[in-house]
């Protein structure tokens, strides 16, 4: 396993063109919510694939990710689960890591990485306090995705950490 990792990620790095992108987000909204609904949701590193999941909810996404961890850790996946994505999410906030510059797993065409959640003085509605940040990179294959469409996804999906509810009932 650790060898074909290492040939795809050496693949990738000398014939994909990289653009990563980084935005900073603010998290608050979302800490909220996510500490009103913690004891529904499972924990832990997965890599399997969750197919059409433009066409799920985000409680179908949920939902389809916890069958898919308890799978994983009962190393029950099968080849199909773990194969065939094109789009990789990646989480090394639980590390401390703020922020990286993730890899392109091929034939995929962009990655992800979220980092920490952190604590920082901010102008919050024009008045300075604390306010909470993560940070996201987007790596793309510059080939098929252009910067100003990686740069929208971003801003788009900055939108909906910042505005989780809308996720839920939206």
């Amino acid at each position: 396993m650790r060898k074909v990792i290492s040939d795809r990620m050496s693949e990738s790095k000398k014939d994909i063109p990289h653009i990563n992108l980084r935005i900073k987000v603010n998290a608050a909204n979302m800490i909220r919510i996510r500490e009103q609904i913690k004891e529904k949701s499972k924990n832990g590193l997965v890599v399997p694939t969750i197919f059409k999941c433009n066409e799920l909810s985000l409680s179908g996404i949920a939902k389809k990710r916890n069958e898919l961890v308890l799978k994983a850790r009962e190393g029950r996946l099968s080849l199909n689960e773990i194969i065939n994505g094109t789009f990789t999410i990646t989480n090394l906030g639980m590390y401390g890591i703020r922020s990286s510059t993730p890899i392109i797993n091929p034939p995929q065409s962009s990655i992800v990485a979220i980092g920490e959640i952190y604590s920082e003085p901010a102008i919050l509605e024009n008045e300075i306090s604390i306010g909470s940040f993560l940070e996201i990179t987007l790596a793309s294959d510059h080939r098929v995705i252009d910067g100003e469409i990686a740069a929208l996804f971003l801003k788009s999906l900055k939108e909906k950490i910042e505005n989780p509810l809308n996720l839920i009932v939206g």
